[in-house]
């Protein structure tokens, strides 16, 4: 998913320049919390593993459909940056910037945090280098502090750096690149689903077992939230990633989301008609 001054949200935002612009009551980048749903429909209790597991191109048919909602909701900017992200250009602002993000996004609500992070980006000197922060740890520690006032979570920010300072982010990117998710989640607040998180913004083709990606999967008859997002990938020759991401934003954005991906079509589109679908929404960007 949002950050401010030379972080993403200034990439994003230059990339909107172009014309476009997001909803602006809308949240930016994800978070394991909805921004808009006061209340989440349950699954169907049909609609399990064990009953049916919907046809690929059912799935494939649906997630465009998701794809173009969210686009047209003002998000293109948040799906071109993961698209694009990749570990090989991944620089040590871009680590510390997307570490500190979800560190602060852990059980809190995007929109939050996307308040918050440009007083304490500007703390931490705009992520300019592991060694500017761990020069400066008491000033750092303090300003964040008037800004964000969680100090586990100031601390891990602090230890993030000192880890990436002692180690080289040379050596942090080849673990990161080597060991995937079991590296990341020896960070503070890397849990089972905020590494993923971190993965995904670090350009790693993961994803992340939200709480909203378990429900549609479990309602399209997937056992785990990669397995429904390499179902839908296979099919649309998209990263899962990204894939991921569309899906989580429709369910920010969408009520009733689930009914999206667990209601079967009784005729799904032939795979000749979904490429041509993807060909018109690819050109419609």
């Amino acid at each position: 998913m949002a950050e401010i001054n030379k972080d993403r949200l200034e990439r994003l935002n230059a990339r909107q320049s172009r014309g476009r612009e997001r909803a602006p009551a809308a949240p930016h980048l994800e978070d394991s919390a909805p921004a808009m749903n006061s209340q989440t429909p349950p699954v169907p209790p049909a609609a399990t593993a064990k009953s049916f597991r919907a046809d690929p191109h059912q799935l494939a048919a649906a997630y465009l459909a998701a794809k173009s909602f969210v686009l047209k909701a003002g998000f293109e900017a948040e799906i071109d940056y993961q698209e694009e992200c990749s570990i090989s250009r991944t620089g040590e602002p871009d680590f510390l910037r997307e570490g500190a993000w979800v560190i602060l996004s852990s059980g809190m609500r995007e929109s939050v945090i996307r308040v918050k992070f440009p007083g304490v980006s500007d703390a931490f000197g705009h992520w300019r280098s592991a060694a500017w922060i761990t020069q400066r740890i008491t000033r750092c520690r303090r300003s964040a502090l008037e800004v964000f006032g969680h100090m586990g979570k100031v601390e891990a920010i602090i230890n993030l750096a000192r880890r990436v300072h002692e180690s080289g982010i040379n050596e942090v990117l080849h673990q990161v690149s080597t060991q995937g998710i079991a590296y990341l989640r020896t960070f503070p607040f890397m849990g089972p689903a905020t590494a993923y998180h971190f993965a995904k913004n670090l350009g790693l083709d993961v994803v992340k077992p939200d709480r909203h990606l378990v429900r549609i999967s479990k309602a399209a008859g997937f056992e785990t939230p990669w397995d429904l997002c390499n179902a839908i990938g296979e099919v649309v020759g998209e990263k899962r990633s990204v894939i991921d991401l569309v899906i989580w934003r429709y369910a920010t954005i969408r009520h009733d989301y689930l009914e999206t991906f667990a209601a079967a079509p009784a005729q799904c589109l032939s795979p000749e008609t979904l490429l041509d679908e993807r060909w018109k929404l690819n050109i419609a960007i």
